[in-house]
């Protein structure tokens, strides 16, 4: 049976935290650098390996790549009297980074995340979300999911002042202040309460100037299916607050 993505990472992991384990820390000493050629080349088999896997697996985001490979780092070792000797990598430390690095990957795959295979949980965003971003995103085409998110995050806010002109982070302090807001996020009547509505208010101004009007004014290159979900889920968490307050009685504060 042919071994799991997940499974061959697990074996990586390991592997990689085996051999750190016989690479030397900190500055060589010329005991490390007599007949470690053989174990380099070993670890270099590995890091190969490891480099496989990510090519494989995760192959329309380039960036797990790129970090990978700026780990594995070079070093010169001269002795006191400056005699240069050979070229050493896969320090103890750089080895463990590495180690790390892949560990850091298994998350992607233990909850489906691996991209060109599995789709993402699109299915619990808010399904005005869905409706607007779902196929874009399928597409790949995670710039333009992103704004069309954020888009139907401030038309949605629109509709509770519908004589109002102003847009965007302008239109969000007018609909989520403190004092006469639009939609009352929570019923005001606390220091707490007060502190979410104006935290919320920030949180709503902030999507707009810092992610909505980059990508509607800009030719943004978003190639990161990850945080693009992530992106669409604080819109689809914005808009389920936006859904909560239609549906609370809080009673007058003040």
């Amino acid at each position: 049976m042919a071994e799991t993505a997940a499974g061959k990472l697990n074996s990586l992991i390991r592997a990689g935290r085996k051999l750190a384990a016989k690479r030397p820390k900190g500055t060589p000493s010329l005991d490390d650098l007599d007949g470690g050629v053989e174990l380099e080349a070993i670890c270099h088999g590995w890091f190969v390996r490891a480099c496989g896997w990510i090519r494989q697996n995760l192959s329309q985001d380039p960036r797990f790549l790129a970090e990978f490979r700026a780990l594995n780092k070079e070093y010169e070792w001269r002795n006191l009297l400056g005699t240069e000797f050979r070229q050493v990598r896969y320090r103890h430390e750089d080895m463990l980074k590495m180690v790390n690095h892949l560990d850091g990957l298994k998350s992607i795959i233990n909850e489906g995340f691996k991209t060109g295979s599995t789709p993402m949980p699109l299915d619990h965003l808010h399904p005005t979300i869905r409706r607007v971003a779902q196929q874009l995103f399928v597409d790949g085409h995670y710039a333009s999911a992103i704004l069309e998110a954020f888009k139907a995050v401030n038309s949605r806010v629109k509709t509770y002042v519908p004589d109002s002109r102003l847009d965007g982070k302008a239109l969000m302090g007018q609909v989520f202040r403190l004092e006469s807001p639009a939609v009352r996020l929570t019923p005001l009547r606390s220091v707490s309460e007060r502190d979410e509505q104006e935290g919320f208010m920030h949180l709503f101004m902030g999507a707009m100037q810092g992610i909505r009007n980059p990508k509607a004014h800009d030719e943004v290159v978003q190639t990161d299916p990850i945080r693009t979900f992530e992106y669409l889920c604080l819109a689809s968490l914005l808009l389920r607050r936006l859904d909560d307050s239609d549906t609370s009685q809080f009673p007058p504060s003040g």
